[in-house]
């Protein structure tokens, strides 16, 4: 059994009982490092830009990050009023999720360049994935871009047309730097896409989802360049629920008519799930919607203060009486 050094207590912060019974199992390692750092609150600066520089990652990945407790309720920005966070027994009624398969990250020490020409040697498909990299990403791949295409193929276990699919994807996005390369290939190894089929699902629920995504920032004041995970995440569920991008519009400009400090894709999510509950599927809909409860909207009237059951029974005893109101 261990217990906490009380020596140890000499400086401590709160951190909520939720974020160890809810999500110790569901956030990511970069997920809790950044809300401790938040908790902790004694940086200079708490911004993505400074998380990212502190602890040496990404910062589109600490946004995606600081987003996710975000869209959780752990988190709130500054001035915006505390909410009910989501529960165990909330989530657990969302369906279930595709299963993701624990898949560690690939090793820091890459295999030689003897190494590289040897599995080369042993197998023409590595070749041919070499060459056709090289054509589809425009560059010459020299030995960090090989090892990491064949620990790609051999760690994860992605086929060679998996993987060159994957390459065509990140280009179409812009993404084609070798850190995002390995962190799709995890992301594809865990959701278990080893075939051409996975791959194309994969791909036009992704292309769906940045679609939405681009109609979005269009219309709104939203700087991430390409949805954080959880964003996609919320967005691959309407598209899934059925919802046209035209309601999702909707229910972004209803986030807005209502005049939130802190606008957020959970907020969105609300109100598309209570229209689905009311039976709301189009634009036509929600004005149908919003008029019918405007007018069944009850009125106030005034609690009478007298008890009504009393006046009648005096009523019945004594005869009401006119009597005409004489000037002083």
């Amino acid at each position: 059994m261990y217990k906490l050094n009380p020596a140890a207590y000499g400086s401590v912060f709160v951190l909520p009982d939720a974020v160890v019974e809810n999500y110790i199992f569901l956030s990511s390692e970069l997920q809790l490092k950044v809300l401790l750092l938040i908790a902790k609150n004694n940086l200079e600066d708490n911004s993505p830009a400074f998380l990212s520089k502190y602890l040496k990652k990404n910062e589109d990945d600490v946004k995606d990050a600081i987003d996710f407790w975000v869209s959780e309720g752990i988190l709130i920005s500054d001035g915006e009023q505390p909410k009910p966070i989501k529960t165990i027994e909330k989530e657990t009624k969302k369906e279930p999720e595709e299963e993701k398969k624990e898949v560690s990250s690939i090793p820091i020490v890459k295999p030689t360049m003897e190494q590289v020409e040897a599995r080369l040697k042993e197998s023409k498909e590595l070749e041919y994935l070499f060459n056709e990299a090289q054509k589809m990403l425009g560059r010459t791949i020299g030995w960090d871009g090989q090892s990491r295409l064949l620990m790609v193929h051999d760690y994860y276990g992605l086929p060679v047309d998996v993987i060159l699919m994957m390459l065509s994807y990140l280009k179409e996005t812009g993404r084609t730097a070798a850190v995002e390369i390995t962190k799709t290939a995890k992301i594809w190894a865990e959701k278990d896409i080893t075939t051409h089929e996975a791959a194309n699902e994969y791909i036009d629920r992704m292309n769906s989802a940045n679609a939405v995504f681009d109609e979005i920032k269009q219309h709104y004041d939203i700087k991430n360049e390409r949805p954080f995970a959880r964003q996609a995440q919320y967005i691959n569920e309407w598209i899934e629920a059925g919802f046209s991008n035209a309601l999702i519009l909707r229910a972004f400009d209803e986030m807005v008519e209502r005049e939130i400090k802190n606008p957020s894709f959970n907020y969105v999510n609300g109100i598309l799930l209570n229209w689905k509950k009311q039976g709301v599927k189009t634009t036509d809909d929600v004005k149908a919607f919003k008029e019918t409860k405007t007018k069944i909207a009850p009125k106030k009237s005034k609690k009478p203060t007298y008890d009504i059951e009393k006046v009648k029974q005096r009523n019945k005893s004594k005869r009401l009486k006119y009597e005409k109101k004489v000037n002083d």
